[in-house]
This record gives structure tokens, C-alpha cells and sequence, in this order.
């Protein structure tokens, strides 16, 4: 088994950090733990000749032949060497972290959380305030695969009500992104909203 490079982490690794190439994790949680320790090391890594990185991206993220990718768009086997394409729905909202279809308010919440992040604009990548409707937004979440295969039509429904009665889900409660990252059970959950927007923009 490969160990993730999480310090405190013992799970075995199954991606690996996009821009060095080097570093393997279990999950983006982790990655996100690491990254303080490892960003010194990744960007020399990414410097070297012949290395492809965009340091105009954020930590996590390379350029591929369909622009920007996170981390998340392939799934590292360290025993092969060879990469194949991840689904999201297995890293965003896995059952080992607690998404459970007995507790979707987790869900709703993040998806919240996420829109209300979307619609500021302060995200990575982000270019002004967004107009786009709750139920817009998805709508999209739904068609670029980020939810839970639990996720029913019962569930958008729910997240729906959610997001107007909940005492935090209601959406015309003036929240920043600080408030949302203080809300969050982990903060390093924060990377996995921001890469949530950017599966919901990339779908038409």
C-alpha cells in the first residue's frame, strides 16, 4: 500500500497533487491539510524544465488539453503509474465522510454554502457576482455529477425547502465567506466548494 502524504494520515493514497506529480492523497481533505508543508517543494517541482504548470492557477490545478482541470478529474493508481478519469460524485460526497442518504441536511447545507460562494464571485477563478437563480444552479449541479448517487428527486426537493426555511439554509441570510468557512465541520472542506463550482461552470 501507498500512504497518503498526510502526515497524520494513514489511509492508502489514490491521487496525486496535478502540478508536481509527486505527492499522493487519499482524498482533497488531506491534500488541502498538506498543502502548507508541501506548496514550497510542489512549486520547485513544477519550475523544473520540461515541467507543465500554470502558476497563474491555484494549488491543486494543471492545464490539460480541455483547460483547467482540478486534481479531482483523475484518479492516481501509484502501483501502475497510470491515471483514469475520477467520478466526483466518489470524493465530493463519499459515504466515508460522513454523506450519509439518512443525513442529507450535510448535503443541502454545502450545496448552499457552495452557491452562495458562486454568486459572490470571491472564489478561485471567480469573474464578478453571478445572477444565475438558486434553482439554476441546480439544476447544474445535478446534470455535472458532483451529488451523491443516493441524490433523488426527493432530495432536490428537500434542498429546495432548505434553502428557504433552515435557520442557516435560507438563502436571504447575509452570510460571507468567512461565516461559511467557520460553518464548515472541516475547513478544509472550503478547496472542495470552490472545486464544486468549478465542475457546475464547466457544464453547459
Amino acid at each position: 500500500m501507498v500512504q497518503c502524504s498526510e502526515t497524520d494520515c494513514n489511509t492508502e493514497a489514490t491521487q496525486r497533487c496535478s502540478r508536481c506529480k509527486e505527492r499522493v492523497y487519499c482524498s482533497v481533505e488531506c491534500q488541502a491539510k498538506d498543502w502548507p508543508t508541501h506548496k514550497t517543494q510542489c512549486k520547485k517541482v513544477a519550475a523544473q524544465p520540461g515541467a507543465q504548470s500554470n502558476s497563474s492557477l491555484p494549488p491543486g490545478y494543471m492545464t490539460g488539453p480541455l483547460g483547467s482541470m482540478s486534481m479531482l478529474g483523475t484518479i492516481y493508481n501509484p502501483m501502475t503509474g497510470v491515471s483514469t478519469p475520477a467520478s466526483s460524485k466518489s470524493h465530493f460526497f463519499a459515504d466515508m465522510f460522513g454523506y450519509k442518504a439518512d443525513c442529507p441536511e450535510r448535503v443541502y447545507s454545502e450545496i448552499v454554502d457552495t452557491y452562495r460562494i458562486f454568486r459572490s464571485g470571491e472564489y478561485l477563478q471567480g469573474t464578478g457576482p453571478s445572477s444565475m437563480s438558486f434553482e439554476e444552479f441546480v439544476a447544474k449541479a445535478e446534470k455535472s455529477g458532483i451529488l451523491p448517487d443516493w441524490w433523488k428527486e426527493e432530495n432536490r426537493d428537500g434542498l429546495l425547502k432548505f434553502s428557504k426555511e433552515d435557520e442557516w439554509g435560507k438563502l436571504e441570510r447575509q452570510v460571507t465567506k468567512e461565516d461559511i468557512k467557520n460553518h464548515l465541520d472541516k475547513p478544509a472542506r472550503m478547496l472542495s466548494l470552490e472545486m464544486m463550482i468549478e465542475r457546475i461552470n464547466n457544464q453547459r
